[in-house]
């Protein structure tokens, strides 16, 4: 597996801009009082002083309540879940990039567990960008997938599209394909007056998680993410050749 993919549509190079991995358990409405508890739960990750939000123990128990912030990491903790956010640039191999998504999941789900509790541990999800750059102009792009998917006749100029499908698979993993393009304006550097190249190109969102197991099983228990981290890497090394093959034929 390498950067470089070949199709009929001209993406040039893929790689991993954003992941997040997230792992669910059941809410702690004292969660913000657990600042010390958090530091030394997650320090494995990022090792630093948290930022504690002071909610309202009543409002959204999706908001944050603690912060932790490193460089590229970032690790925020709601009353139901933890979330650790990495950025990548496009220098760093994919594999290393998935290698990197993979620790992680491994790495928030025991820090979860010390946390929360085995008992309270409920689903874990990734989800990934994975951006695939080409040399066609934004326009050229948007007309493709616009007339690719769309049954109906163009308004004007297309400015945004989007195509989005969903899967249940049988060990009970939900697996989400979102298609889009995207385009980065790069200003010139005024130190160096040097100029980047604009980059554009497709940018494919990718939702796994096990919800579909917490929902069907009557009986919860903890679930060890051993089947999203091979359902992760098996979309990224053929899953999603195949859907852009079949998209952007």
């Amino acid at each position: 597996m390498d950067n470089t993919t070949k199709n009929t549509n001209n993406i040039a190079n893929r790689y991993i801009s954003e992941a997040a991995v997230v792992v669910s358990f059941n809410r702690d409405t004292a969660v913000r009082l657990k600042q010390p508890k958090a530091e030394e739960a997650f320090k494995n990750i990022i090792n630093k002083a948290s930022i504690n939000t002071n909610l309202p123990d009543d409002s959204d128990p999706s908001n944050p309540r603690i912060i932790f912030r490193d460089t590229l990491k970032e690790i925020v903790i709601s009353q139901i879940s933890a979330t650790l956010l990495t950025r990548f640039d496009n220098l760093e191999s994919l594999n290393k990039q998935v290698e990197a998504i993979d620790e992680n999941v491994s790495k928030l789900f025991n820090c979860v567990k010390d946390f929360a509790g085995e008992a309270n541990i409920k689903d874990t999800g990734i989800i990934v960008l994975v951006k695939h750059t080409s040399d066609k102009p934004i326009k050229e792009l948007n007309s493709y997938l616009f007339n690719n998917f769309s049954k109906f006749e163009s308004q004007g100029e297309i400015v945004n599209v989007n195509y989005r499908m969903g899967f249940k698979t049988d060990n009970k993993l939900f697996v989400g394909y979102d298609l889009s393009t995207y385009e980065t304006i790069n200003g010139t550097n005024e130190t160096t007056a040097e100029s980047k190249k604009n980059e554009n190109g497709y940018i494919v969102r990718i939702e796994l998680n096990n919800k579909p197991f917490f929902i069907d099983s009557k009986i919860a228990f903890l679930l060890e993410p051993n089947d999203i981290k091979a359902k992760f890497k098996e979309v990224i090394n053929t899953g999603i050749d195949n859907f852009l093959k079949n998209s952007l034929k």
